[in-house]
């Protein structure tokens, strides 16, 4: 069952449901807001836009522990029912990231990876006589992550 309440300081003017639905009392309209760069659903009221998970999570879901965060349960950052929402410190976010593989930073699934997991195999297994430093040189990368990589330190799922 749809819940609809007053968005604190915009009281009598716009209200969300716990679906995560906006809207604006005055025009009796529901707000459609948009997606950000980084995923989030947002919401403008007036001039100022806001996040809609936030806006749920501070509406509906107590904070006793004052924690700073609103953590989507499914991953799916677009999914702003009160029931896929948790307050959470930045700590449980990213563990709970790791754990549900929003965040797999193995290899070059690591949006700051220069490597693919094909050039790791070559210094592995194809530069073993070759110096570090001229493998380093040839990849762009410093020549102590070389050494590393043929130790098997980095990159040991290849």
């Amino acid at each position: 069952m749809e819940v609809w309440k007053d968005i604190k300081g915009y009281e009598g003017i716009y209200q969300i449901s716990n679906f995560g639905i906006v809207r604006n009392l005055v025009t009796n309209k529901i707000h459609k807001g948009n997606v950000n760069r980084y995923g989030y659903s947002r919401t403008k009221f007036g001039k100022k836009a806001r996040l809609t998970h936030r806006v749920v999570a501070m509406s509906f879901i107590p904070n006793p522990e004052n924690k700073p965060q609103v953590n989507h349960i499914n991953g799916i950052k677009t999914d702003n029912r009160v029931e896929n929402l948790e307050w959470c410190n930045s700590s449980e976010n990213n563990k709970h990231a790791h754990i549900i593989g929003l965040k797999n930073q193995k290899g070059s699934k690591n949006n700051r990876s220069i490597l693919s997991e094909s050039d790791v195999y070559k210094i592995k297994y194809q530069r073993k006589n070759v110096l570090n430093k001229d493998v380093a040189i040839e990849f762009n990368i410093h020549e102590n992550y070389v050494g590393c990589i043929k130790r098997n330190e980095r990159w040991k799922h290849i």
